[in-house]
């Protein structure tokens, strides 16, 4: 897990994504990651995408069933991680066949690094169409 939360930091940093909303994908990626490891067996695929104005984590593992929202007793030592996910998260859901945890970190005007004309820029590869995703790591997860 520090592994996936190290490579996660460097990269964000290298796309030159806000400290603030770095730090949260890094939360969101620790919370996705040890879901994955209590829940499922085998291996864990762990992706984070920056594109437009957001950064995309997906986390697969092996286990068909969905991750769900649930309220953990105020003594319980866990399961509060998806309720971390949804406060720090745009957007966040599962995939079809449950084996995909995804979520949305956005970034706002306000955010000190990051002005639409600049990061539109950025986020284009040379000859590609505003708007593409822009180039992403992969990083695999073994427990």
């Amino acid at each position: 897990m520090q592994e996936a939360r190290r490579i996660t930091r460097a990269f964000l940093r290298h796309q030159h994504i806000d400290e603030t909303v770095a730090e949260d994908a890094v939360l969101v990626v620790s919370e996705l990651v040890s879901n994955g490891v209590e829940h499922s067996r085998g291996e864990l695929g762990l992706r984070v995408r920056c594109h437009g104005r957001g950064v995309r984590v997906e986390v697969r593992d092996s286990n068909p069933a969905p991750a769900t929202l649930r309220v953990a007793a105020p003594d319980a030592e866990s399961g509060r991680g998806l309720f971390l996910v949804n406060a720090l998260a745009h957007d966040w859901g599962v995939s079809d066949n449950g084996a995909t945890t995804w979520c949305e970190l956005r970034w706002t005007d306000a955010d000190s690094t990051h002005d639409s004309a600049d990061h539109s820029a950025r986020a284009a590869a040379p000859g590609t169409p505003q708007g593409h995703v822009r180039p992403y790591t992969s990083i695999n997860v073994r427990t």
